[in-house]
């Protein structure tokens, strides 16, 4: 009897295996018929929100819909630092107590896309990542774990990830604590909305090597562009680093890095649209170039672009990781 119950168990075992298999061979059958049928709609996919700024009234509902990328990380550059800690003391004060501190967070939190974009994104991001590093020497090389982004929590499970999504919130979290006891009295925020790709970095203040990181990439215009955008810091970072230490300026090493990033994103671009056949690909790269020379942080995109023009995106890339300020003396950028 005993062995006829545990042969009857492995049996229902074997037939459960059988249909999580058959689910995936339809679900990667599905996958392959979207990236063949729909290989660059995700170009052209909609936004899932109309705003740039979300009211505070909206973070209950948009935290019932979407699900955190990360956990909550402490606000230490930003430009809304002043905004957040005017916020904080105005909480402080409507509790009444003056036992209690501010800390301020960032979180990430995705919007989900539909599958008909997110996939074919995907094996475009793993296309172009091979062509980056084809094209550029001295990349250091990272296993990014590509993940369309799903309805659940990431906060355990974030590091080295490559998300694919929609769009992003950016939320800022005020935290009130009690000064003795630690607890958090009262939690409230705002979020800033995006779309486009963006990398989370953090580095060893005293090495200035990467310890740890994850990358978002959304759908929509800027996707031809961000693969090669967002993986270039991860090598980056450490020059990028070391020169905001010299300097003492975070805001000029951030230019220098968007000068040297952005400008062989979009020479790669351009290239790769060639390559694959991207309709409209030229018109589509040329737009996300104009559109970043507007922001101040892309104060030298245009000389990084037409220095690399002439000289080539290797010799680039060598000689800002070598010394990022050489980098910016030689395109010119009056440094």
């Amino acid at each position: 009897m005993q062995f006829l119950k545990m042969g009857r168990k492995k049996g229902i075992f074997e037939e459960m295996r059988r249909r999580v298999e058959r689910r995936e061979r339809k679900k990667e059958a599905r996958i392959n018929r979207l990236v063949r049928e729909h290989p660059w709609d995700f170009l052209d996919a909609p936004s899932n929100c109309n705003s740039f700024l979300a009211l505070e009234r909206m973070m209950s509902m948009m935290m019932s819909i979407y699900r955190p990328l990360s956990t909550e990380i402490p606000v230490m550059e930003t430009e809304n630092f002043s905004e957040l800690e005017d916020w904080g003391n105005s909480e402080i004060r409507r509790l009444g107590n003056q036992k209690f501190f501010a800390e301020y967070t960032t979180q990430v939190f995705g919007v989900p896309e539909e599958d008909r974009y997110a996939y074919p994104l995907l094996e475009y991001c793993r296309k172009a990542v091979e062509f980056l590093y084809e094209r550029l020497e001295g990349l250091k090389e990272y296993d990014i774990r590509w993940t369309v982004v799903e309805n659940r929590s990431y906060e355990k499970d974030f590091g080295g990830r490559g998300f694919i999504g929609n769009s992003s919130y950016d939320v800022r979290w005020v935290n009130i604590r009690d000064l003795k006891t630690g607890k958090i009295i009262s939690k409230t925020g705002g979020t800033i909305y995006l779309r486009e790709g963006f990398g989370i970095l953090s580095t060893n203040p005293k090495t200035h090597k990467l310890s740890g990181w994850f990358l978002f990439i959304s759908t929509g215009r800027s996707a031809i562009v961000s693969p090669f955008s967002e993986v270039m810091p991860l090598t980056t970072i450490e020059s990028a680093s070391r020169y905001r230490n010299k300097t003492g300026s975070p805001a000029l090493a951030m230019k220098a890095d968007e000068a040297l990033v952005e400008g062989i994103s979009y020479m790669l671009a351009g290239e790769i649209s060639e390559k694959l056949g991207i309709p409209n690909g030229y018109e589509r790269v040329e737009d996300m170039k104009e559109n970043l020379l507007v922001r101040p942080e892309y104060e030298y995109l245009r000389q990084s672009i037409e220095w690399i023009k002439r000289n080539g995106i290797q010799k680039a890339f060598d000689l800002y990781m070598e010394d990022p300020g050489k980098f910016l003396s030689a395109i010119g950028a009056g440094i």
